[in-house]
């Protein structure tokens, strides 16, 4: 079994943002972004380093208290949010949405009664 210590998620941290930062400096540099300075090539690749580095050492055992959940009730939450946004955006009189928040919303309802099928049992 593989163990790890601090030390080494901040080795890790500190190796992942150098590339990362260094990536994201040469991008910049070969395709310019308006507005995209220098500090926001560090938020970013700080931002992207701490993800990578959670997913690598943590996500194992957050996950583990988990895995009982149901994972429609997850799935309804984020189809149902996402139904509302464009409903919301089709009453502002946007045009087209209706179909997009129809399949939306099907779908949404389809991880509800599945999550609620799977609860009850």
């Amino acid at each position: 079994m593989e163990t790890t210590t601090k030390q080494d998620k901040l080795l890790f941290f500190g190796i992942t943002f150098a590339a990362l930062a260094a990536f994201i400096f040469i991008i910049n540099y070969v395709n310019p972004i308006t507005g995209f300075g220098l500090i926001y090539i560090f938020l970013l690749a700080a931002l992207m380093a701490g993800i990578i580095t959670f997913l690598k050492y943590d996500f194992t055992k957050i996950s583990s208290k988990y895995k009982s959940i149901n994972p429609n009730l997850i799935s309804g939450i984020i189809w149902s949010t996402l139904a509302i946004m464009k409903w919301v955006k089709y009453f502002n009189k946007d045009t087209f949405d209706w179909v997009i928040a129809s399949l939306f919303t099907i779908v949404a309802i389809i991880n509800w009664v599945g999550f609620f099928r799977k609860s009850d049992k």
